[in-house]
């Protein structure tokens, strides 16, 4: 998901915290189908966060700046712009109250849909993020109801932040 304000081009997208967070991992020893496969394997294996990246325009270089709160099978976001640099997000993820799911356990487990408002405020990449102790944004606000396939359905979980 690319989004833009002002002039700063923003990218939310999946993670992978493989200690590179590449997919490609250079394995060319192997034939092009067995890389291949071992490559879907390490995929699969590690866990995903949602994160908010900083695009640039002109080289396309792609920087993290903050992960959202998400684990597991996560990051088919949708955002909505509220105005003057405040955004809501809801984005796909596993229970974020409970284990920290590999990508493959979190496609068999239940899902939820997290709504994060935020705001943005011009220029933000000149600053840094706040972060909490875990390196995540700071929640000013957070509720733990969440919806399954088994139970009927409620309103999102919310959780509040600003950069």
């Amino acid at each position: 998901l690319v989004f833009q304000q002002g002039d700063e081009v923003w990218l939310i997208g999946r993670r992978n915290l493989n200690g590179s967070g590449d997919y490609d991992l250079g394995w060319d020893r192997y034939a092009p189908e067995v890389q291949s496969l071992l490559y879907e394997l390490d995929y699969w294996t590690h866990l995903k966060r949602c994160a908010i990246w900083r695009v640039d325009p002109e080289s396309l270089a792609v920087t993290w700046l903050t992960d959202l709160p998400s684990r597991g099978d996560t990051c088919f976001a949708g955002i909505l712009d509220d105005g003057d640099g405040d955004y809501t997000i809801y984005n796909y993820t596993n229970a974020l109250d409970g284990p920290d799911l590999v990508w493959v356990k979190g496609q068999l487990s239940p899902t939820i849909i997290n709504r994060v408002t935020f705001h943005l405020p011009e220029r933000i990449s000149r600053r840094a993020a706040p972060r909490s102790a875990a390196g995540a944004p700071r929640a000013t606000r957070a509720t733990s109801r969440r919806r399954t396939p088994a139970r009927p359905r409620r309103s999102c979980p919310r959780s509040s932040f600003a950069w």
